[in-house]
């Protein structure tokens, strides 16, 4: 009797030994996004659009699966895209250190911050959730000539040197919005000294504004 209670211990002990070590041999994989939240920058002067890149990173020691990522925006225009959603139809495997981008692109309709997120599902635990915002766009005046100028800070040069004696020489100035976001001229366009306000009658010496292409500067 003493012999069969001792043999069903040790096989107790042993059974409940091997069960601790399966667990701790467990290894699982865990997701992490970089950045951890995206801000589109401005669009460059003339374009209405960006793109970015979201990394997702298994930085876990077991492989990680992603069954779907999509994109939310907070508002009904409709701005922000994933480029790649058909590469993400179907479900991906991460095995660990391995690294995926989501491509990201915003087009801008209006000149009003957008927010939203991207939703990526995974097996390894709840959805991983990326804010996403964009920047406020400014309105940006843009200058084109003919003769062509020299731009500087703020200012664009035209040079006028090819007059002849009782003759004119016309420069072809269009101002125009390189934004989305509305432009609003507060005042005139004239012609006028440094600091000095516009003329009643557009005209400076020898120079005078005109609207259009007129055959003479003259009225």
């Amino acid at each position: 009797m003493l012999r069969a209670l001792s043999a069903l211990a040790f096989t107790l002990i042993f059974v409940s030994v091997v069960g601790c070590g399966d667990i701790a041999k467990t290894e699982t994989g865990q997701l992490e996004a970089a950045p951890m939240e995206a801000v589109f920058p401005k669009p460059d002067p003339g374009s209405d659009n960006r793109r970015i890149q979201i990394e997702l990173t298994n930085i876990g020691k077991g492989p990680v699966i992603i069954a779907g990522v999509t994109l939310v925006e907070d508002d009904a225009l409709k701005e922000l895209a994933i480029l790649d959603a058909d590469d993400w139809g179907q479900p991906r495997t991460l095995q660990p250190d391995q690294t995926e981008r989501v491509n990201l692109e915003w087009v801008a309709l209006d000149a009003f911050a957008d927010t939203g997120r991207l939703v990526v599902k995974n097996n390894v635990g709840p959805d991983l959730v990326v804010p996403l915002q964009t920047a406020d766009i400014d309105p940006y005046l843009g200058v084109v000539a003919d003769p062509e100028g020299e731009s500087g800070d703020g200012e664009v040069t035209i040079m006028l040197d090819q007059a002849t004696a009782g003759r004119y020489q016309r420069a072809r100035i269009e101002v125009k919005s390189l934004s989305v976001a509305p432009l609003q001229l507060t005042e005139n366009i004239c012609v006028s000294q440094p600091g000095q306000p516009c003329p009643i009658e557009n005209t400076v010496g020898g120079f005078t504004v005109c609207d259009g292409l007129p055959d003479s500067p003259v009225g």
